[in-house]
């Protein structure tokens, strides 16, 4: 009955021993993982941007849509006045 006692004691205390041990492994995972998340948060947001900006530059770079950006934006061609009820 004793030896049973003792192993039964000693797997308790080797496995308390494996959890100990292998908490600052867990750690680092939890640690990687988050700083994976966040990378590929910023990654995304990155992308986002990317492609506002490559749908300002197509805009921009189409000369009909220019001028409408450019007319909401109060601009007026040389020699044009405004029609009276516009706000801009």
């Amino acid at each position: 009955m004793k030896s049973k006692s003792n192993r039964t004691r000693t797997v308790a205390i080797a496995a308390c021993v494996g959890v100990a041990l292998s908490l600052p492994a867990w750690r680092e995972v939890f640690r990687q993982r988050a700083a994976a998340n966040e990378a590929r948060l910023a990654t995304k947001e990155v992308a986002d941007r990317k492609a506002d900006l490559l749908m300002q530059q197509a805009n921009f770079e189409n000369p009909a849509r220019r001028e409408e950006i450019m007319r909401g934006a109060g601009y007026m061609r040389d020699g044009e006045e405004r029609v009276e009820g516009q706000t801009k």
